[in-house]
C-alpha cells in the first residue's frame, strides 16, 4: 500500500510553500488521500518520532508498504534522524520512494544509498546556512539600529503620557488599564524609556 507524507515549516508556509501542493503530487503519485500523512508548521529539524503526522504513519504502516513523499527535505532536515528512521523502516520490508526520482525500494543499491545520503546532508545543510544567514542578517539590523523582534507595545507618546501619570501618582496597574495594556508593559516603557 502506498502511504504519503507531507511536511512544511512554519517559515516554509509563510514563504508560500502549501502543503496543499505536496498533498496534490501525492495523490497524483497515486497515493490515496486518506493515506497522506501531514505535519503542517512542524521543523524538518524536529525528530521524526516527535512529529504527530510521522508518528501516525509509523504506527500504521506494515511491510510492504512504500512510503512517497515529496523529497528527502520534506522527510527531515537531520541527516543521522533521517537515516536512522528510514533504515528502520527499510529493515522491516516498508519502502520509500521520494517524487524527487529517488526509489529507495532497492537500499542495497549502493550509487542509490549514496544518493539518499547526499540529499539527506544537503537538506542538513540547508537548515543550518538558514541559521546562519538569519543570525546574520539580525546581527547586521541590529548594528544599523534597527528593532528585532516584536514591535514596541507603546509608542514614544504613550510612553510621555505614562511618565506625567506616574509623575502624578497614578499606579502602574491603572495606567495601564488606561493605555490598554499589561501592568509589566508600562513598568517595562517607564524602565527602558
Amino acid at each position: 500500500m502506498l502511504l504519503g507524507y507531507a511536511r512544511v515549516s512554519k517559515t516554509e508556509r509563510q514563504g508560500g510553500t502549501a502543503i496543499a501542493t505536496q498533498v496534490a503530487a501525492l495523490e497524483r503519485a497515486g497515493v490515496a488521500l486518506e493515506r497522506i500523512y501531514q505535519d503542517d508548521g512542524i521543523s524538518g529539524a524536529v525528530q521524526m518520532a516527535r512529529r504527530p503526522g510521522w508518528a501516525a504513519l509509523a504506527a500504521f504502516a506494515r511491510p510492504g508498504d512504500c512510503i512517497v513523499t515529496a523529497n528527502t527535505s520534506r522527510l527531515s532536515r537531520d541527516l543521522l534522524d533521517g537515516l536512522t528512521a528510514v533504515d528502520g523502516f527499510l529493515n522491516a520490508g516498508i519502502g520509500f520512494q521520494f517524487l524527487s526520482g529517488l526509489d529507495l525500494s532497492d537500499a542495497a543499491d549502493p550509487d542509490t544509498r549514496l544518493r539518499f545520503n547526499l540529499e539527506l546532508t544537503l537538506a542538513e545543510h540547508q537548515r543550518r546556512s538558514i541559521g546562519v544567514q538569519t543570525k546574520a542578517g539580525h546581527k547586521r539590523a541590529r548594528d544599523e539600529g534597527k528593532h528585532i523582534g516584536r514591535p514596541p507595545a507603546l509608542d514614544a507618546a504613550a510612553i510621555a503620557q505614562a511618565r506625567e501619570w506616574r509623575a502624578a501618582g497614578e499606579s502602574v496597574s491603572e495606567i495601564g488599564r488606561r493605555l490598554g495594556c499589561a501592568r509589566q508593559v508600562v513598568r517595562n516603557a517607564l524602565v527602558e524609556g
